[in-house]
């Protein structure tokens, strides 16, 4: 449950899903695999005919020298988050301020073995449209270190789509993008930072730099998590921010219950500055 400015009130279904997934043996070095996710609407109900919404759905195989899969899902470039994300789903995310943080479609993915804590992937999403001005193939890979407390990414795209509004480049518009990720964990803290380069494919003076960083600290059954980030335009000079803090107290293994406030603002140049203000009391149960 959300409550927003200006005030109001709103029942929200942030991450209700359902899905199947296997792991169908092949011989004795090879596995297939596949998944399929689909997101539900437990607050709207039918919502016009859209009760479900796709998510993950994916085929692939793997064996000693990696995997390749094929569908949707998130490319390598989104996945070094990892989990360093404190506010999944919530309006505080890091999408907020972040580009191509999205899962895609008709991507395919080859991802090495783990080779001293580390699993590198690339993607090809080939480009399936014949309009006028098609969109260029796009690229994504990425190099993933996981060890004891230490998480550590770098990914790289090409040619991907932002899929949400920042600050120079918009959805429609393929770009170019670097991301360097870290997360570390002492004792009951985590601290966790993000920082992205983004400029777009065809006009390279389009750029913009933003960043994430969040800690969390975990006391008993209760976890106390802030975050904050910004993202700065280089040619519109327009800003977008975000900050968040807030607690969740686990009911148990799969459950907990938390309380979130989340400030997000737009600077638009010389127009007036839009924030929109949320606090938000959430459930959550996994099984």
């Amino acid at each position: 449950t959300t409550n927003s400015e200006p005030s109001h009130w709103a029942l929200n279904s942030r991450s209700s899903r359902i899905g199947i997934k296997q792991d169908i043996p092949l011989n004795d070095k090879i596995t297939a695999f596949y998944k399929g996710e689909m997101s539900v609407e437990v607050d709207d109900g039918d919502k016009g005919g859209k009760s479900f919404g796709q998510r993950d759905i994916y085929v692939g195989i793997k064996g000693n020298l990696g995997a390749v899969q094929a569908g949707r899902f998130s490319t390598p470039f989104r996945k070094t988050e990892g989990k360093i994300e404190l506010f999944s789903l919530l309006d505080g995310e890091i999408d907020e301020v972040l580009g191509a943080q999205s899962r895609v479609c008709n991507i395919i993915q080859y991802s090495t073995p783990t080779l001293a804590n580390t699993v590198v992937s690339v993607s090809f999403q080939p480009n399936e449209e014949d309009g006028k001005e098609p969109l260029k193939n796009a690229y994504s890979a990425s190099a993933v270190y996981n060890k004891d407390n230490l998480y550590a990414a770098i990914g790289l795209g090409k040619n991907i789509l932002s899929e949400k509004i920042t600050t120079d480049i918009t959805p429609a518009q393929q770009s170019d993008r670097i991301q360097l990720a870290a997360k570390y964990q002492m004792g009951a803290a985590s601290f966790g930072a993000i920082f992205h380069h983004a400029q777009d494919a065809n006009d390279h003076s389009l750029k913009e730099n933003a960043f994430v960083v969040n800690s969390s600290y975990r006391i008993n059954d209760y976890t106390l998590k802030a975050q904050y980030g910004l993202n700065k335009g280089k040619v519109t000079k327009n800003e977008r921010s975000l900050a968040a803090v807030g607690v969740d107290y686990s009911l148990s293994k799969a459950s907990f219950i938390g309380l979130n406030y989340i400030v997000v603002t737009d600077e638009q140049g010389s127009t007036k500055d839009i924030t929109d203000k949320t606090l938000t009391f959430a459930y959550s149960l996994s099984f």
